[in-house]
């Protein structure tokens, strides 16, 4: 009986640990860096689960146009928070904060929030 028992701790351990390798916002971000700014021109959201995307067009220090994909919570969470899919409008500008990838090329954010240019505040972690 103890064996079962160990054997069914084990593979559960296995299971639930590549749940949250999954989910580990540490693979592609830098999170000891909380506070990158990335502001852009509203394009459009990837309105999907697991992972909200959407994209904003940016002009980088040379003054070339860069497309930054910012990442998030699912749909159904974001939802329940008070997110739309339509609650930003094409070309409107917005600045993300949040955590920004651990590879210097690429061009992806993890959201911790989002601010328009009058202020409102946006969080994919409490109710908006």
């Amino acid at each position: 009986m103890k064996k079962i028992l160990l054997i069914l701790s084990l593979s559960l351990m296995g299971i639930s640990s590549g749940g949250v390798a999954h989910h580990s916002t540490n693979l592609g971000y830098d999170t000891s860096i909380e506070n990158f700014e990335v502001t852009g021109e509203f394009i459009g959201f990837r309105w999907v689960n697991p992972h909200v995307l959407m994209q904003v067009r940016v002009s980088n220090q040379a003054g070339e146009e860069e497309i930054w994909t910012a990442e998030t919570h699912g749909a159904s969470v974001l939802g329940r928070f008070g997110w739309r899919p339509n609650m930003f409008e094409p070309g409107q500008e917005l600045t993300i904060i949040g955590n920004p990838p651990r590879r210097e090329d690429d061009h992806i954010v993890h959201i911790q929030y989002i601010e328009t240019t009058d202020g409102e505040i946006y969080s994919p972690n409490q109710a908006n």
